[in-house]
C-alpha cells in the first residue's frame, strides 16, 4: 500500500491509518474483510496492517456473537449446502480441528497454552470436569486448585491482585468465596476506597473474614 492510499484515508476520516484499523476492529467490532472493503484495500494488505501495527486479533467467531443470518441469507446457505452429507471420517478431522487434538498429534512443540484476547491464559485439558466446550481451561483456575488441592466451587472467583491477567503465580492470586465478593471488591477499588481483600483461605475447608 502507498503512501497515497495512507494520505486518502487520512484525509477522508481525519485520523491515521492505524488509528481507524484498530477503531473499526475493537469498538466497531467490524471483521477483516469489511474493513478492507470500506478503505478501498486488499484482504492481504489489510492482513500485513495487522501485522505491522500488532493488532490482537479476536478469537475465532468472536465478531459473530449474537448474529443471525436473515431469511435471505438462510436460503442461500441451505442450497449450498444442499444433497451434501459428511462422513463418520470427517466429522471426526473437524471435531480434532476444533479442541486441538489434530495440533498435538502434528506438532511437538504444542503446549495446549495460549493466550486470550482479554488477557487471561487458557490451558488445553480435556480430562477437567470444569473444562470447556473444546477442552480448556483458565490457567489462573488451574494454579489455585491445585494450590488448595482440590477442584474449585462454583461460585469461588480467583482474582489477580497486580491486576496483570497473564500473571498466574500463586502470590499473585487470591480466591474471593463469591462473585458477589469479587464484583464489591472492584466496585470499591473503582470509588477510591481502599478494600482489603476479604475471606482469605485458612485450608481445611475454614474461612475467616
Amino acid at each position: 500500500m502507498g503512501i497515497n492510499a495512507e494520505k486518502r484515508i487520512f484525509e477522508k476520516y481525519g485520523l491515521t491509518l492505524e488509528s481507524i484499523i484498530k477503531q473499526m476492529y475493537y469498538e466497531d467490532k467490524k471483521g477483516l474483510n469489511k474493513i478492507a472493503k470500506e478503505l478501498g484495500l486488499s484482504l492481504g494488505c489489510m492482513s500485513n496492517k495487522f501485522r505491522d501495527y500488532k493488532i490482537k486479533k479476536y478469537p475465532k467467531g468472536y465478531l459473530h456473537k449474537g448474529w443471525s443470518p436473515t431469511e435471505e441469507q438462510r436460503e442461500k446457505i441451505s442450497r449450498a449446502h444442499k444433497g451434501k452429507t459428511i462422513s463418520e471420517e470427517h466429522k471426526k478431522i473437524l471435531s480434532a480441528a476444533r479442541t486441538g487434538e489434530d495440533r498435538v498429534l502434528k506438532y511437538e512443540t504444542f503446549t495446549g497454552r495460549k493466550e486470550r484476547v482479554d488477557g487471561y491464559i487458557a490451558i488445553r485439558n480435556p480430562k477437567h470436569p470444569n473444562s470447556g466446550k473444546y477442552g480448556y481451561m483458565m490457567e489462573h483456575k488451574l494454579v489455585m486448585e491445585k494450590h488448595l488441592c482440590r477442584f474449585l466451587i462454583d461460585n469461588e472467583t480467583v482474582h489477580h491482585i497486580n491486576k496483570n491477567r497473564s500473571d498466574n503465580r500463586i502470590e499473585n492470586l487470591h480466591l474471593f468465596k463469591t462473585g458477589r465478593d469479587h464484583s464489591y471488591f472492584h466496585m470499591k477499588e473503582r470509588h477510591g476506597k481502599s478494600v482489603e481483600l476479604a475471606y482469605q483461605y485458612k485450608g481445611k475447608g475454614s474461612w475467616r473474614k
